[in-house]
C-alpha cells in the first residue's frame, strides 16, 4: 500500500508516535454540528512527497475546502 486513508485527523497521532508522516486535509463538514472534519494519509518512512501529491489531488477532485465562517457562522460568536 502506498497510503493508508483515515477518515479521521485523529489518524495523525499514531503515525506521529511512530515517526511516520502523515498529512491531514478538510473532506468537509458534519452535517449535525457543521463542524469541520478531514482526512489523514498516513504514510511509511521517505513518503512525504507521495502523500502531498495525494492530499493535493484529493482537495482538487473533492473541492470540499470552504472557509468555516461560511459554514457555521456561530462558532464566531
Amino acid at each position: 500500500a502506498v497510503a493508508v486513508l483515515a477518515a479521521s485527523w485523529h489518524g495523525a497521532g499514531p503515525a506521529a508516535r511512530a515517526g511516520y508522516p502523515s498529512l491531514v486535509v478538510p473532506a468537509g463538514y458534519r452535517r449535525s454540528s457543521r463542524r469541520p472534519f478531514g482526512l489523514s494519509f498516513l504514510g511509511t518512512a521517505g513518503t512525504e512527497r507521495v502523500l502531498l501529491g495525494l492530499g493535493r489531488a484529493f482537495e482538487r477532485a473533492a473541492q470540499a475546502r470552504r472557509p468555516v465562517r461560511d459554514v457555521n457562522p456561530a462558532l464566531f460568536r
